[in-house]
């Protein structure tokens, strides 16, 4: 039954959930609000007893339960990703052969049909370990777990081979190396008791029976089950915690927790465990009701495991209950070097643990002595996202993590304003905080169903995620134009909300341990919180808006522009603003490295300069899934730097170097030597795109580009040094970029290749405008070249494409997006497919470029693909005469332009083909990423059809 929509029911509700959490705390095993895991079960199914001499199993119904639940296919469920069924079938698998095994030995209730079910289960575990993604996997000690039981079940002769298992051993390297190994013996313990499966016959397991709480090892049935197979005693408090987990299941308490009268119980519990424990939890809150347990057990060992995440939580609820206290703790045991650390030994630094921190450390009794924590956490969570390396651990969505940086951003800027953390850094709350914000606000616009709903199949709680996500940024006065929209879905949202059934809906596996898991109590929660919360926000105050500016007019100008082009044609206005105001606050940092390496004397105001940002996010969010702040950056600045070579080539190579080509050549050359690389513009080089500062600044000229712009101008001519220190600079700034110094030496080779044949595509076209400005040509008739070295054909896809610079983004594209080290177009198929899109891509883009820009290559003289004798038709000497102007065009363009243009979109239908080859073939971030290239080449060529956006040499 759904939710009425009634407030005074969602009281009661919460009401109602509170006074639980109150009874739940004094529990001896705590909340049991989780779903059940083949993978747990699967483990308690291999438990065996011994009673009176005989040996049997302890929990039949556990293998009955696994009989029960295996698929036709041979598998068991996968219930939120690929390693959900690649665990909970690896564990099966092993229960079903262990008792195959041993059913001699002890009682057992084995079907007919369990060779077959074997054999299914085997067929089905290759076929998910074969398209298995190592790289991609993120769940709790899997690195350990997976390996641990191909080791047990290889020893039945069943064994495995698949493309991603020299990665998993390589990391489950890592991963043992760093563990505590004298803690396994000793009573210290550490997170590897969550995980006790993959310790079998390596540890002794009597040597830590002190580590159980209330029976449980780490409150992991799993793990649980790992210490009583492998211990030689049996414990009959562990048999009991079993035995409630078959019961009831197992779980934990939620962060954020809603008044009522029995909020001074739960205040309590939590203020005495903080106390005991000095200021810090861990996982096990199992004997929360009694304080002498928590300390140590009768061998002096804790009984519980140090954990960030939990602590943080419980400083914020104790905050919200009017029971503020100190962080010092937290600090003291989880601060490491750039992030909080969940626990010791962790091989991946948490998200949404570090957003908890942050907003722990915003709530804390000492904000201000820990300030320099604060901007250590805040600067993880920015750089995270700007560089797209968002690490969630604990939750499968995209919109959990989001919900709780928006939070713990938004909370710091309002400390900000309120003055009570006055020394935050410019470069956090200008540049990268903003940028942030934008990003996820308009990723959660545009992540809505049509339905209200947020997720891949429509979900109360991630609906509920993503309201409480706008609900938190909508309070900052950045978004003026987009809050009648933002308003639209949080109503949305909250309408889809009221028709969940919150109390007997079956739990959503959104949370990741070993395998995935839902919480009804957390659902609950969240969708509570999400229907109670207030709206509409308050708004954050001046010295907040201040940080940010988006020029109204001149977004809404843009807006209508982009929405003529055919692109957008289906893309709600809306969209189309938010997208152009998210590239807005990459301007500044545009503007003051502009002039770093082109002078741009001698031309004239660059028109395109301010369209780069917003063609950038329109292109990568066209289709969803949205390039990295970082890699945006990158782009935008190669989009104007090659405007700015092409500049450069007429304005300076082609007036002082037009007899002395080969010269700058050899120069070009000596450049892209690898052994020189480097050794030029080497003051000039970084990107230092990690601070957008200086946002106000007007753009100059660096003081290398300062010199060369006096030579240009001074009454000598431009000396070959000169050229040669300036497109130093520009190979510099592409080949130094972080992003191509981690890729594969493949790919890096690739784009100095590809800067080569750029460069020199750029000075053949300065010999090939030099020989059409001697056939006579006219600025006011299109003539056609007379002569050419190759057909029209051989040069658009030679030469024209090179010069195009479509090749040059792609590979560079390729760098950046290519796993560190390693090959972004891995194999011979792979590779054809990639370059012939980035030729088709690059020849498109020549063709588009050129259709826009006739009038202008025709007063400036510059070759053109209608220059071509291909186009011919009436021509008599050399010049296309006989045709009137109509509407300032000459007769012959009229009739041209449609030529050249069905030609540039058969290029597109190339390299859309070769694109659709490489995502059958490739991970879906690479492809997207390419997608956004084709997208952006095409929104380019779109424009230049309507306008020319290329600065027209000075008069």
């Amino acid at each position: 039954m759904a939710q009425p929509n009634n407030p005074g029911h969602v009281s009661a509700r919460a009401a109602s959930l509170v006074r639980e959490l109150a009874t739940f705390c004094k529990e001896k095993y705590g909340i049991n609000k989780t779903s059940t895991t083949i993978y747990d079960t699967a483990w308690v199914a291999m438990v065996s007893k011994t009673v009176n001499g005989e040996k049997s199993w302890a929990f039949p119904e556990s293998f009955q339960y696994i009989l029960d639940h295996q698929s036709q296919d041979g598998a068991w469920e996968s219930y939120a990703s690929e390693i959900d069924g690649i665990m909970n079938t690896l564990a099966a698998l092993l229960a079903i052969q262990k008792h195959a095994a041993e059913s001699q030995s002890q009682a057992s209730f084995l079907p007919s049909d369990v060779e077959d079910r074997i054999s299914r289960a085997t067929k089905a575990l290759e076929r998910m370990l074969q398209n298995w993604k190592v790289e991609e996997t993120n769940n709790v000690a899997f690195e350990m777990l997976v390996p641990a039981h191909l080791d047990t079940l290889e020893r039945y002769n069943i064994s495995f081979d698949f493309p991603g298992r020299q990665h998993l051993m390589s990391i489950n390297k890592q991963k043992l190396a760093k563990l505590d190994t004298p803690s396994i013996s000793e009573a210290k313990g550490g997170s590897w008791l969550y995980s006790l499966e993959a310790f079998i016959g390596k540890i002794n397991f009597d040597d830590i029976r002190h580590h159980t709480v209330a029976g449980s090892m780490f409150g992991s049935p799993s793990s649980t089950a790992a210490y009583m197979i492998g211990t030689s005693t049996w414990d009959d408090e562990s048999e009991a915690y079993l035995r409630w987990v078959i019961s009831t299941g197992a779980g934990c308490f939620p962060p954020e927790i809603l008044q009522s009268e029995y909020l001074d119980i739960i205040g309590g519990e939590l203020e005495r465990l903080m106390q005991v424990q000095d200021g810090v939890v861990g996982f096990d809150k199992k004997s929360i009701h009694s304080p002498t347990s928590l300390s140590t057990d009768k061998s002096g060992a804790p009984i519980f495991h140090l954990e960030a995440d939990s602590t943080a939580k419980t400083i914020i609820a104790l905050s919200l209950l009017g029971r503020p206290t100190s962080a010092d703790r937290l600090v003291a045991e989880f601060e490491g070097i750039t992030c909080f650390q969940t626990y010791p030994g962790e091989r991946d630094h948490g998200f949404s643990e570090n957003c908890h921190v942050l907003k722990a450390l915003l709530s804390g009794t000492d904000r201000v002595k820990h300030t320099p924590q604060i901007i250590k956490v805040a600067r993880f969570l920015c750089d995270s996202w700007w560089n797209g390396t968002i690490n969630e651990k604990w939750n499968i969505t995209p919109q959990y993590p989001m919900m709780a940086m928006s939070q713990g951003l938004v909370a710091l800027l309002d400390c900000w304003e309120k003055g009570v953390l006055p020394n935050l850094p410019d470069t956090i709350l200008r540049d990268r905080i903003p940028v942030v914000l934008i990003g996820v606000l308009i990723h959660t616009l545009r992540s809505q169903n049509l339905d209200g709903s947020w997720g891949n199949v429509a979900s109360g709680e991630q609906t509920a995620y993503a309201v409480m996500t706008l609900a938190s940024i909508s309070c900052l006065p950045w978004f003026e134009q987009l809050q009648c929209q933002v308003k639209i879905a949080i109503d949305r949202g909250r309408d889809f909300i009221k028709q969940v059934d919150v109390e007997s809906c079956k739990p959503e596996y959104l949370w990741i341990t070993k395998v995935s898991f839902g919480m009804n109590f957390v659902s609950q929660s969240y969708i509570l919180a999400a229907q109670n919360l207030e709206w509409p926000a308050r708004q954050l105050g001046p010295n907040v808006d201040h940080l940010v500016h988006i020029p109204l007019e001149r977004t809404t100008e843009l807006t209508n522009f982009y929405r003529q082009l055919p692109l957008f044609s289906s893309t709600p206005e809306w969209m189309i603003l938010a997208l152009v105001i998210e590239g807005h606050p990459f301007m500044p940092y545009l503007k003051r490295i502009r002039l770093d390496i082109f002078s741009r004397r001698g031309v004239q105001v660059d028109t395109y300069f301010e369209l780069i940002p917003s063609t950038w996010t329109l292109s990568s969010r066209l289709n969803g899934a949205a390039l990295s702040p970082q890699i945006l950056l990158d782009l935008m600045i190669i989009s104007f730097l090659v405007f700015q070579v092409d500049e450069y080539m007429e304005a300076i190579v082609g007036k002082y170097f037009k007899n002395r080509i080969d010269d700058v050549r050899q120069a070009v050359d000596h450049i892209l030597d690898k052994s020189q690389a480097y050794s030029i513009a080497a003051t000039n080089s970084s990107d230092k795109t990690h601070d957008l500062d200086e946002r106000n600044s007007e753009s100059t000229p660096s003081s290398t580009a300062k010199d060369v712009a006096e030579a240009e101008l001074g009454e000598t001519s431009v000396s070959l040094k000169d050229v040669q220190t300036t497109l130093g600079h520009f190979v510099a700034r592409i080949m130094q970029n972080d992003g191509v110094k981690k890729a594969s030496e493949y790919d890096q080779e690739n784009l100095r290749g590809e800067l080569r044949a750029y460069l020199f595509a750029q000075l053949v076209s300065v010999k090939e405008n030099l020989y059409l400005a001697e056939q006579n040509a006219s600025c006011t008739d299109i003539t056609s070249f007379q002569s050419p070295d190759g057909s029209f054909f051989e040069w658009v896809r030679g030469t024209a494409a090179s010069h195009s610079a479509g090749k040059l983004a792609f590979v560079f594209l390729s760098c950046l997006v290519g796993r560190e080290n390693l090959e972004c177009f891995p194999g011979a198929e792979a590779k054809y497919f990639a370059q012939d899109m980035s030729l088709h891509l690059a020849t498109m883009g020549r063709m588009y470029n050129d259709y826009g820009s006739i009038a202008r290559d025709r007063h400036e003289i510059n070759l053109n693909s209608v220059n071509f004798p291909e186009f011919d038709d009436g021509k008599v000497n050399g010049r296309r005469e006989g045709k009137e102007q109509v509407q300032g065009q000459s007769g012959w363009e009229l009739e041209l332009k449609p030529k050249l243009l069905r030609l540039a979109e058969y290029e597109r239908d190339c390299f859309k083909t070769a694109l659709g080859r490489l995502e059958q073939m490739l991970e879906s971030r690479v492809t997207n990423a390419l997608t956004s290239l084709s997208n952006a080449y095409e929104l380019h060529g779109q424009i230049s059809l309507v306008r020319d956006i290329s600065a027209p040499l000075a008069d």
